[in-house]
């Protein structure tokens, strides 16, 4: 009986089912990525229809226009559907026309026109004149004309739609992910961010680089060849695949599209670049997949049993499929020039007799077997005893007649070779193509289970890294609900996993931003829109508001669906609150600074009041009753003088020497500016230890401690309560250090600010003295207060211990080191003051205010000395120099600082400059003890501050003149 044709092939059998698996196994990504490069090359289209300069494209001989950009339609006037499909002809674009045979003409000769000046006729009927390039390129395989052309009539409209144009063209280079270049003669004139990144260079260095320095060494001469090439003018082909260079060493393959063109009158190439090494390693795993594939019919399911048994079954097959008599499957280690035999035939096994069949090889020692590693390839040896090269065998070895070795290759790299021998026939390229399809396949196996094994790994880590990630990593449904939360969200939110899982990411979020989380997940699951460093607010389960940044984007499946979404949260709240206080601490220093400006006129106020009241009595013949309001006048100066230093330390954290200071003044110096400030309904108190209390420390450092711990106990304390401050003097024994080990054993001088307010938490007493940490309002605190005060009586030598009990108030103690008996001296009473007289020194005093000069100049020359003014630094520095000539040099300058024109800072350098020696008394209302002359090797100076009274004058003129000079 005849056999039946076969079937019409419907995907049955082996061949239908290699078809079918085939399909079935195309990566997903490859086809991701076929749509990546078509989308790539429709960039290079939006290039076209983005570009500033005029494009065509237009039929070769007839002239219809297939396509033109959007700068032609409004250099033209026409729109899209009047244009394409008709001839250049029909449409009259040109003003001459019988120039366009001639054209053709030349352009059939060479393939491209450069320079070409033509007049073209807008649809309105005006003609514009046109700089053109002509380039005859392919397009599926018909010739097409493609036009480029500048319009140098210069048009307001036109161009303002060139600028417009060539904004947009810009946009999208900047913005697009392909790489845009434009390369005239050898080097690059242009390459956007894109193409930069790929090839490592800076927008300014890429300009110094030959355009084929970034290509592949394999692909350099062709790239080479057709980019100068294009630029003469030649046809060669405009699309290919090459590898380039990153700066770093690294390669990459790209997908290459060129056209020429005109760039600054001069000829170019264009050149668009888009990354498909993904397409490549893609197509490559294909290609593996395939060669596997056709493997897997012959080895069936054997795939899912040990991987001995493949091997053992790959070599059986491949002796049985060659009908070789003996074969061997050895694994290589290329790096260690090893080979391992780890298969055997079933005959082989039987013939050979040797006792001790060695399993690894040394390659260097292998002559047969080693031959198809050195080659990378096949090698047949049909006549063995012929060959000149063989060692021979050892006693009890299989004889070898025939031989046929075959090498695995993976990335280049010999990874396994199969061995067969003695066929009766001479073995030959079918062979070859059996054991080669039987090996790769079971290699392809071999690497799938180590990739498994690979990818079961990785899966851990990432678990592992998610799992142990600081920031909070969650997924969500497309219903916008959570599917996954690590268990960074317990911690920083507070809710168990099993609490979040199923319920909306809005859930979370603040009422009034839960419309905006809506619009923004819903733009990633319909949109594949991602986001990064979103800022914004979510509720823990506390009800606390905690502060993120959020980073995410879509959720893809193997087929590139959107299956839901994929963030990162990063707690940024300690940040925000961080920013917060610094801003806060900003504006506070602010309004110190100008505080204390305010400070400074108000003392110029109080100087010129004080002085004038002084200047009445020495001027005398008052009555005793007038003698005595002036002195009151005084008084009260000084008090308010008194009240404006205190203020000016409590914006600055002054610097100056330790003096001995009678630590119960200071107190009740805060003491009575508290009472001043304090509620009438708040209770201020004052306990002052019995004489005496003296400690060596900086007055104004010491009075901002105090005071700041006045005023948080002020704040602390509502209607009704009390506010106490105690000085006592304390010994502090060892039993003491032990319970206190932060503390010296020693005599003390303490301080209690006592409060009866609401006491704190001991959360909130454990970081009591934290920079920036604070439990009052924004914009009631900075946080900084209690942490200045402690770093100023840590630098004291003393200590400062808070205790507090929710509902129950505060007490703080400062606790600084007693000062010794002999140093008491310094705080004897002092003297009446002595009013020293001068003997004729010659003063210059400077000050912008008229008041002061003329106070100062009446005590100065009433008591000696010879006195001159200036009211700014220029006058000051033409009298001091000019006095200086004369061979009359002044003997004290006497400076204010804050003054229009040139200042007093200004002046010093001028003067500095030109008499180093000269002496300077700074009169300042700023507060400041000291001056620092800005060098080194000169001491802070003593300075005279506002408002001074005449022993005060008299007394720093006196010590300025007797110190060395040197400004």
């Amino acid at each position: 009986m005849p056999k039946q044709d076969s079937p019409p092939h419907s995907g049955a059998g082996p061949a239908g089912a290699k078809a079918e698996a085939r399909q079935a196994a195309r990566p997903a990504s490859l086809e991701r990525l076929e749509r990546e490069l078509s989308a790539a090359r429709e960039v290079f289209q939006r290039a076209f229809q983005a570009s500033p300069i005029c494009l065509t494209l237009s039929s070769l001989p007839e002239g219809v226009m297939l396509d033109v950009n959007e700068t032609f339609l409004l250099m033209t006037g026409y729109s899209r559907q009047e244009v394409v499909g008709r001839t250049v002809q029909d449409l009259g674009f040109y003003a001459q026309p019988e120039k366009r045979q001639t054209l053709l003409a030349e352009l059939m000769k060479s393939g491209r026109l450069r320079g070409l000046r033509l007049k073209l006729r807008r649809k309105g009927g005006e003609t514009a004149t046109l700089l053109c390039s002509m380039d005859v390129i392919h397009l599926d395989g018909r010739p097409v004309l493609l036009v480029s052309a500048n319009d140098l009539s210069g048009g307001g409209e036109t161009a303002l739609a060139l600028r417009e144009s060539e904004a947009k063209f810009r946009t999208l280079t900047e913005t697009t992910a392909s790489g845009i270049f434009i390369i005239q003669g050898e080097y690059f004139r242009y390459m956007n961010p894109a193409g930069l990144r790929l090839v490592g260079y800076g927008a300014d260095e890429i300009q110094k680089v030959r355009f084929w320095e970034v290509v592949h060494p394999d692909f350099r001469e062709l790239v080479r060849g057709r980019g100068l090439a294009r630029q003469q003018g030649q046809e060669v082909p405009s699309h290919y695949e090459f590898k380039v260079l990153h700066r770093n060493g690294g390669e990459r393959w790209v997908d290459f599209t060129a056209a020429a063109l005109e760039f600054m009158g001069q000829p170019a190439m264009l050149g668009t670049v888009y990354d498909i090494t993904d397409l490549k390693k893609a197509e490559e795993a294909l290609r593996l997949d395939e060669a596997r594939l056709e493997a897997l019919v012959k080895l069936g399911q054997m795939h899912n049993v040990p991987q001995q048994v493949i091997v053992d079954y790959t070599l059986e097959e491949a002796v049985r499929l060659t009908k070789s008599a003996v074969g061997y499957v050895g694994f290589v280690d290329e790096e260690r020039g090893t080979m391992t035999i780890v298969a055997r035939s079933r005959t082989a096994m039987e013939r050979c007799s040797l006792a001790a069949k060695p399993t690894t090889y040394r390659l260097d020692d292998t002559v047969l077997w080693g031959e198809p590693i050195r080659r990378r390839g096949p090698v047949i040896t049909n006549d063995y005893q012929a060959l000149a090269s063989k060692k021979g065998t050892p006693p009890g070895h299989i004889l070898i007649e025939r031989h046929l070795s075959v090498p695995v290759l993976d990335a280049g790299r010999v990874v396994a070779v199969i061995g067969l021998g003695n066929k009766a026939e001479p073995y030959d390229e079918a062979d070859v193509r059996q054991a080669t399809l039987l090996m790769d396949a079971m290699w392809k196996i071999v690497q799938h289970r180590r990739g498994q094994k690979a990818l079961r790994r990785s899966e851990e880590r990432f678990r592992s890294l998610t799992e142990n990630a600081p920031d909070i990593i969650f997924t969500l449904g497309v219903d916008g609900s959570f599917t996954y939360v690590n268990p960074s969200w317990q911690r920083i939110m507070g809710h168990a996993p099993q609490e979040i899982v199923g319920r909306p990411f809005v859930d979370f979020v603040r009422p009034q931003d839960a419309e905006y989380a809506r619009r923004m997940f819903k733009r990633m699951r319909d949109e594949g829109h991602t986001i990064s460093e979103v800022r914004g607010i979510l509720l823990g389960k506390d009800g606390r508001p905690r502060h993120f940044t959020l980073g995410g984007g879509p959720n893809l499946d193997t087929h590139g669906q959107i299956t839901g979404m994929v963030g990162v949260l990063k707690d940024i709240s300690d940040q925000v609150e961080l920013e917060a206080q610094v801003r806060h601490a900003q504006k506070m220093e602010a309004l110190g600074t100008l505080a204390g400006g305010v400070a400074h006129e108000f003392n110029n106020v109080l100087m010129a009041v004080r002085g004038y009241s002084q200047l009445l009595v020495l001027a005398g013949g008052l009555p005793d009753s007038a003698a005595t309001y002036l002195e009151k006048i005084d008084q009260s100066c000084q008090r308010a003088a008194d009240l404006t230093r205190k203020m000016l330390t409590f914006t600055r954290l002054e610097t100056g020497e330790k003096t001995a200071v009678d630590l119960n003044q200071v107190t009740r110096g805060v003491w009575e500016l508290l009472r001043q400030t304090t509620s009438p309904g708040i209770e201020v108190l004052l306990e002052e230890a019995a004489g005496l209390l003296v400690v060596l420390a900086n007055a104004a450092q010491l009075e901002q401690v105090l005071f700041n711990l006045a005023l948080n106990a002020r704040d602390a304390t509502g209607e009704g309560g009390r506010i106490s401050l105690r000085t006592r003097l304390a010994h502090l024994d060892q039993a003491f250090v032990q319970q206190n080990p932060w503390v010296r054993a020693g005599d003390y001088s303490l301080v209690e600010v006592e409060d009866s307010g609401q006491g704190m938490t001991p959360g909130v007493l454990a970081r009591i003295f934290d920079p920036f940490f604070t439990t009052k309002e924004p914009g009631k605190g900075t946080g900084l207060g209690l942490s200045v005060a402690y770093s100023i009586i840590k630098a004291h030598g003393g200590y400062i211990e808070a205790r507090s009990q929710p509902g129950r108030g505060s007490l703080f103690t400062v606790y600084l080191p007693a000062v010794e008996q002999e140093d008491l001296a310094l705080l004897e009473a002092p003297q009446a003051p002595e009013l020293l007289k001068g003997q004729g020194e010659r003063l210059l005093v400077v000050d912008d205010e008229p008041q002061l000069r003329e106070i100062a100049t009446e005590m100065l020359q009433g008591f000696g000395y010879q006195v001159r003014t200036a009211s700014q630094g220029q006058e000051a520095l033409d009298l001091y120099l000019d006095a200086l000539q004369q061979g009359q040099p002044f003997d004290l300058v006497i400076l204010d600082l804050a003054m229009p024109v040139m200042d007093g800072l200004t002046f010093l350098e001028h003067l500095r400059q030109r008499h180093p020696q000269a002496r300077v008394l700074v009169a300042t209302g700023h507060g400041a003890e000291t001056f620092n002359w800005g060098q080194e090797d000169q001491p802070p100076r003593p300075v005279l501050r506002k408002p001074y009274n005449l022993e005060q004058l008299l007394r720093q003129v006196r010590r300025s003149l007797s110190e060395p000079g040197g400004c």
